[in-house]
Order: structure tokens, then sequence, then C-alpha cells
């Protein structure tokens, strides 16, 4: 089996039957199975996602771990390559799985991971946030990379990834914590000198409108991990400052060409959230339990 197409569900009846009608639409050259890891869906998801052609792994919703379950699902798999998509991710096209898969030719690449683009019902900012991270520029990153903050080089999504199996088998998504498993997982590969491209070309529609409490409690958790891989100091903060100063700027001037001038109040305070979420995240070794298990997003405290 040349691949292996993980899927983690919950609750995903709205999306997983468009998700794997566009899975098994794709247009390839070599053979690949699809494993759904549900975790306890309430709804239709396993009722639909039985009317394709895909192995399906139920978990216990409290077995849910972002990396574990990963973990899990490649070890029931067989591909020599992991491809890694979230239930609401809808690939663009039948090209989104040779696209991305074709990207492991160059035997640098241990790790790949394709576009998204932001659904018919994205708010404004939104949409310029998922165009900023996704652009349509091929892009190859390692530890040797010059120019660019570390919350840049070790940018990587599970929403729409693939790994080769031999580089997981070595490096596993990182189980310590329970969040931005694909950070980690980026943050040792860089380590071990492996290289991660981004393929604009496997392209799925993916995007959320969060609320300024989520977005705040998101980014806290961004912080405690910043914080635990040990990637904030002086030069990460002011790194971080000055880009999201410079993205501030470039998301105003986007609202105003596109004529959505009136989100810039609700934008400036979504900003602010982010940002201090992150700031006090990277301080969570001085905040009580019972303070940061109110504002975590992840359960990162139990």
């Amino acid at each position: 089996m040349f691949a292996s197409i993980i899927i983690p569900t919950k609750n995903e009846e709205a999306n997983i039957g468009r998700c794997l009608e566009a899975v098994f639409g794709q247009s390839t050259s070599f053979p690949f199975e699809v494993l759904v890891v549900d975790s306890g869906s309430q709804d239709r998801t396993l009722e639909v996602a039985r009317r394709y052609p895909a192995h399906i792994l139920e978990i216990a919703p409290s077995e849910f771990h972002h990396a574990r379950t990963r973990n899990l699902g490649g070890t029931a798999s067989s591909g020599e390559h992991l491809v890694f998509l979230s239930g609401d991710a809808i690939p663009a096209n039948d090209r989104w799985l040779s696209a991305l898969l074709k990207n492991f030719e160059d035997a640098a690449i241990a790790a790949v991971y394709g576009r998204q683009i932001p659904k018919p019902d994205a708010t404004p900012e939104r949409v310029f946030f998922v165009h900023h991270r996704y652009g349509t520029e091929r892009v190859v990153r390692n530890a040797s990379s010059n120019g660019v903050g570390k919350h840049v080089l070790h940018q990587f999504s599970n929403v729409n990834s693939a790994v080769r199996r031999t580089v997981w088998k070595q490096l596993p998504f990182p189980e310590d914590v329970n969040a931005y498993e694909d950070f980690s997982f980026a943050i040792q590969l860089a380590q071990h000198g492996h290289s991660i491209a981004y393929e604009p070309e496997a392209a799925v529609l993916h995007s959320h409108n969060y609320t300024l409490v989520r977005s705040f409690q998101q980014y806290f958790d961004s912080g405690v991990l910043y914080s635990r891989r040990q990637l904030w100091d002086g030069q990460q903060r002011d790194q971080i400052r000055a880009d999201g100063l410079r993205y501030l700027r470039n998301e105003i001037r986007y609202l105003r060409r596109c004529r959505a001038g009136y989100r810039i109040p609700y934008v400036l305070c979504y900003e602010a959230a982010r940002y201090f979420g992150l700031i006090l995240g990277s301080h969570e070794r001085l905040l009580p339990t019972a303070l940061k298990r109110m504002v975590t997003s992840h359960r990162l405290f139990g």
C-alpha cells in the first residue's frame, strides 16, 4: 500500500460525507487505503462513513488525544506514507493526494503539508488569516532556513499533511502535550535535520470562525507549548511581536479593500486576545492550576 489516509472524526456528520466523497474520487496512479478513527460521535458520522470503503476504528471519547490518536492511526494502517486529514477538511480537487505525495520524490523531504482554502462561511478576518498562512508559493524549510522566526520555521498542519512512515516510526507525534502535535512534530524534524515542504497544489477547503474567548484559549495553549518546547526567549518574543504588528497592519488594509472596515474594532480586540493569550501561556508556570484549567482550550491541565 503506497498511502494510508487517516481521518480523525467526532460528530462530523455535516462534513464527513463530502470529505470521503472527495478522497475516494482522487485520481492517482497508486493504491491507497482510508482509515476513519472516530472518538465517540453522537451524530450520524459513522453511519455516513460506512457508506464508503473506509476502515473504521472506534475509540472512546476519553481515549482521544491529538498526538496519540494519530499515532494509533499510523500503527493501524499499512501505507508507505501516512496522510492525515481532518474530518471537516474537503480536498479541493481530484489531484490533491497526488500533489501532496509527489513531494516525496525528493529524498530530503520527511513531511509535507498542503494549502487550506477558507470555506464560504468564513469571516473576512479568517479569510485573511487562511490566505496569509497558506499562500500560493511552494516552500521547503529545515533547521538551516534563514530569515524566519521559530514560529514560522516549525509551521506544519495535520489538517492536511503527509509523513514518510519510516520517519514517523523513528519520530512519532510527541504525546506529552495534548495540543499542537503537528507543531511539536515539526520541531522534532528540524532537530534531526529533516525538511518539511509546504505544497499549495494540495489544497483542501477548511476554516473555522473563532470567538474572542476561544481565540484567547487557543493562543494560551500555544504559549504553553512555546514555553515547554523551550522556544520562548527574548528574540522569539520580539520576532512574534514584530510579525504580529505587520500582520495587523496588512489585515486592516485587507478589510478596508474588501469593504469590511466595520470588522476592524472587533479585529483589534481579536488580535489583542490572541497576543495576550500567547504571553500568558508562555508564563503558565507562574499561574495556579485552577486558573490554567479555566483558560486552556485543549484540557492541558486535566
